[in-house]
């Protein structure tokens, strides 16, 4: 009985081959799933860095006017931008009478 060597060195280098290719698959998922992670915080770090910082400040004029200055102070990659569009609302639900805090507002419960 003659022992087929040459069947069983390429049945071990298939199955050599099936368990490198198993982990090469499994190593290149792993590799994409950090990758995304990656980019997820690189993504998040470029929209804080590029987030707007406003100096804002009121001055008093004459009587319920007042002055409203505001500045962008950085980050400087948005200094090259033409405008800036701010749009100030006035508020219908508050109320212009001063009130001591805890006391009842009017119509309130």
């Amino acid at each position: 009985m003659d022992i087929p060597w040459l069947e069983i060195a390429g049945l071990t280098a298939a199955a050599l081959s099936a368990a490198a290719a198993a982990g090469s698959w499994k190593s290149a998922r792993t590799s994409n799933a950090t990758a995304v992670t990656v980019a997820r915080i690189e993504q998040d770090r470029w929209h804080a860095d590029l987030l707007p910082k406003f100096q804002i400040s009121i001055e008093r004029a004459e009587g319920d006017r007042a002055t409203l200055s505001v500045r962008l102070i950085g980050p400087l990659p948005l200094c090259h931008l033409d405008e800036i569009r701010i749009v100030i609302v006035s508020s219908d639900d508050m109320s212009r009478i001063a009130h001591l805090a805890g006391s009842p507002l009017p119509g309130g419960p």
